[in-house]
């Protein structure tokens, strides 16, 4: 059982709660909820601020940054502006569909909300966004150059419907931005939001990278068009 599923099952049972009413509260299986319990799954990012609510549990960073903004009554764009963090970004970590943003960008948040995500809470939303045997995939706002990451790695772009659309390498994820970003088809709705995940071995991200395009098919909207995906 991992840590996100033992907190899912031990608020379930604390609202005397079983696993069919939960899933029929969240309109699901029952046997989905099993497996979250069991660690086979994690929860998708719908369903994420559904648990929270039925249970009240704090499941990622973006429901414990909403709880804490309306406990001191604060808006999304007086955060925005007090913090330094764009309005489209606070509002992707809210919503759950930035499940793992930067460190930096979560540090700006706290400043500002004088608390701390709680470890475990942080630890969640690692685990959800984790890959085995490489780590944890890291959000950042593909149109704030100041949050691209200088690193060696693998990176995805998703649409403004969160679907998965693009995904490239590279040795320095930075510089390869800096030529996609001249693109015309690098700008919202298509680019909406970004992730990576850092790999320093360059032979690991090739076959990665070739691996995740394949499994992405005919879903793949830019990169089965032809266009150059890595240094």
């Amino acid at each position: 059982m991992t840590d996100l599923g033992k907190k899912i099952k031990e608020a379930r049972k604390a609202k005397n709660m079983s696993q069919k009413q939960l899933a029929e509260r969240l309109e699901i299986a029952q046997g989905v909820v099993s497996r979250w319990e069991q660690g086979k799954a994690s929860p998708r990012r719908e369903n994420i601020e559904k648990i929270e609510v039925n249970l009240d549990l704090v499941l990622n960073i973006g429901g414990w940054i909403r709880r804490k903004r309306e406990e001191i009554g604060m808006s999304v764009p007086e955060l925005a502006e007090k913090s330094g963090v764009s309005i489209p970004t606070i509002y992707n970590i809210e919503k759950g569909q930035s499940e793992n943003p930067r460190e930096a960008t979560v540090e700006k948040l706290e400043t500002v909300l004088k608390d701390s995500v709680p470890g475990e809470v942080k630890a969640a939303s690692a685990e959800a966004s984790s890959i085995e045997g490489l780590g944890s995939l890291q959000d950042f706002e593909p149109h704030d150059k100041g949050q691209w990451p200088a690193t060696p790695g693998i990176y995805l772009f998703y649409d403004v419907s969160q679907r998965l659309i693009y995904i490239g390498q590279s040795g320095n994820i930075k510089s390869r931005l800096k030529q996609h970003y001249e693109k015309f088809w690098y700008r919202p709705p298509i680019v909406e939001s970004a992730s990576y995940i850092e790999i320093e071995d360059e032979k690991m991200r090739k076959r990665l990278e070739s691996l995740l395009i394949k499994s992405l098919r005919s879903h793949a909207v830019i990169n089965h068009q032809g266009v150059d995906r890595g240094d």
